[in-house]
């Protein structure tokens, strides 16, 4: 496998991860007056891993590569690289809520305690 196949492979996946987390984290109450609805989240959760293997493919295209095995590689580690993404996204949201939680019951033990 060539050294530029296997970077654009490398990149094409690292740029699927990163749009999969900003679009996770990102403020769309803030800019839609609302959460997105389920079904634009999945339109752009799809969307964060195809366009950046459509570009490395069209780059591919104008640089004669048309292995398929190839196109197999980059597809599949971008959608790997998605999934994880967001696998670890929603990881960390629920470790943050626990730290959140934990907080909150100490503060409100504190003040039990403090009354007593």
């Amino acid at each position: 496998m060539s050294e530029s196949i296997v970077i654009g492979i490398a990149l094409s996946a690292l740029v699927s991860a990163l749009v999969q987390t900003v679009s996770h984290w990102f403020p769309w109450r803030l800019v839609l007056g609302r959460e997105l609805p389920r079904v634009w989240a999945y339109i752009v959760g799809v969307l964060g891993f195809l366009l950046p293997v459509t570009v490395l493919f069209w780059r591919w295209d104008a640089a004669g590569l048309m292995e398929a095995w190839a196109h197999l590689v980059a597809l599949w580690a971008c959608v790997l690289a998605s999934g994880l993404a967001v696998v670890l996204a929603y990881a960390i949201d629920s470790v943050a809520n626990r730290v959140r939680l934990s907080h909150e019951l100490e503060e409100l033990y504190e003040a039990k305690t403090a009354r007593q």
